[in-house]
């Protein structure tokens, strides 16, 4: 679960998201990295809480990619469950406070040190944007 007061903005308004961090607490239903980013993951969901998908270490799971498995709470989905996420696309719109893309993707910046990101991008594939 997002909740745009519990979460933390980088300098360009984009939701802070952790790779490497561990959940040191839940904030809102918000799991929080050290940092005080989102702990996430781009491994698939394996439990699921108000329709988003999270580890069983308690990660937020989000991809980089077009969302192709719908839309929930406005928030576009990837077909495994993950929340899609957009590194590199203007903020377009907001919803409930929270930085959207035009390819209908949350806003986020990663801090910490990531892991390998193969299941990020660039953000320039030629599917990258509509």
């Amino acid at each position: 679960m997002l909740i745009s007061g519990t979460l933390k903005f980088g300098a360009t308004g984009r939701v802070l998201v952790d790779l490497s961090g561990a959940t040191i607490s839940f904030n809102g239903g918000s799991p929080i990295a050290a940092s005080g980013g989102v702990a996430t993951t781009i491994e698939d969901p394996q439990n699921f809480l108000s329709g988003v998908g999270y580890t069983d270490i308690e990660k937020l799971c989000v991809r980089d990619q077009l969302p192709d498995g719908g839309f929930g709470g406005g928030f576009g989905r990837t077909s495994a469950g993950s929340l899609a996420m957009d590194l590199v696309g203007p903020i377009t719109d907001y919803i409930a406070g929270i930085p959207i893309t035009n390819s209908g993707r949350i806003a986020v910046e990663v801090i910490g040190t990531p892991p390998n990101l193969s299941g990020f991008t660039d953000g320039f594939e030629s599917d990258a944007f509509f």
